[in-house]
This record gives C-alpha cells, structure tokens and sequence, in this order.
C-alpha cells in the first residue's frame, strides 16, 4: 500500500509537472504570436517598434542605459528622448513612450500634429486630457468601429497610442481672455506619449506571477 501512495504521489507530480510545462510552452507561444501581429503595426518612434525584438546595438544600448526602477522580468533605458520596456530574457519590445515637459499650447499642437501624420487620426479622445489611437491585426481602427466593438463587448484591439495631457489639450478660449493669455503666455503641459499592448503586458504579466 505504502508504495502504491508513493508510485500515485510520483504519477501526480508529474502530471503537474507536465501541465505547467504546457501552459508555460502556451503562454511562450502566445506572447510570440501576438508580439509579431504588434510588430507588424511598426508603432513605434525612431528605431524602437512595439513588439520587435531588439537588435545587437539596441541590446548593448540597454544594458548600458538600463534605469533601475521596473517591473520585474524587464529591462527599462533610455535612447535620447525615447523610454523603452523590453522583455529581459527575449528583448522583445513591451513598451514605448516620450515624455515632453513644460509644453507650450504652440508645442502640444505640434505634436499632436506629428502623432497624427505618424499614426492616422485619433481613434477617440476620452476626454479633454487624453487622446487615443487603437488598433487591431489588421491596422489602425476608426471611431465608429471602435464605438461598434466597445458597445458589443467584443474588441480585437492588440496595441494603443495615448497621449496624455496635465492640462486641456484643446481647450476653448473664454470669450473674455485677459491680454496675457493673447500674448501666448499660456499654461505649460507635461505631455506623456505611450505605446503599448494590452494582449501582450497581460500575457507578460501572467508569466511573471
């Protein structure tokens, strides 16, 4: 009996063994086939795109800039104005973002100009200090879609652009303005631009329980 209970105690370890060694094997697969739908988006700015996996340069670039304070599993640096997250082990890009300090309203046109010439209109502004670009496998979707897909419960959304604002991004001048504010003398933003994925922050996270 004794070594019945042993042989049944062996038998179980292994099929946990097993099982989560299939569920890590899944979950490797899944973060490796939502990365390439991600990376075939190109978000991204200058050399770095979500999803992509880092190359040789990037990687020593990585080490040498790594910031200390991050999640666990990742590496964080700094290229120039660029903030990039990547997967430790895989270099697989996790996210992307820019920050712009002490903006003029001048400047926060700017670059909302740019985002746009570079990622097509905004999907939705969720309100006035937030502006959002979304997209699926198949490239950027629109408002109507986006409304569509929020409303039935069924997004397919893989990677987001949000820009976000301390203060209004448009705001609408009261009719009686004091002269400073016609001069231009106008409130400063901190404007924080960040890429991400959903599918695949969950998927990361889920690993590094």
């Amino acid at each position: 009996m004794k070594r019945f209970y042993i042989v049944l105690q062996s038998l179980l370890l292994l099929m946990i063994i097993t099982v989560a060694s299939v569920h890590a094997e899944d979950t490797a697969s899944a973060m490796r086939r939502i990365g390439l739908e991600v990376a075939g988006l190109n978000l991204g700015f200058g050399d770095y795109a979500l999803g992509q996996v880092l190359n040789d340069e990037q990687k020593v670039l990585a080490q040498k800039n790594s910031i200390p304070k991050t999640v666990a599993g990742t590496i964080k640096f700094k290229d120039e104005d660029i903030f990039v997250i990547a997967q430790r082990d895989t270099f697989m890009v996790l996210g992307i973002y820019k920050m712009f300090e002490k903006t003029s309203r001048q400047d926060v046109k700017t670059i909302v100009g740019d985002l746009m010439l570079r990622f097509s209109e905004p999907t939705t502004m969720a309100h006035d200090k937030l502006i959002y670009w979304a997209f699926n496998n198949k490239g950027h979707i629109g408002q109507d879609e986006y409304d569509f897909a929020k409303q039935a419960g069924d997004t397919d959304i893989i990677a987001t652009v949000k820009l976000s604002s301390t203060s209004s991004i448009f705001p609408d001048p009261a009719p009686g303005k004091n002269k400073e504010k016609e001069l231009g003398q106008d409130e400063k933003s901190d404007i924080y631009v960040m890429i991400t994925s959903n599918p695949l922050s969950k998927i990361f996270l889920a690993q590094h329980k």
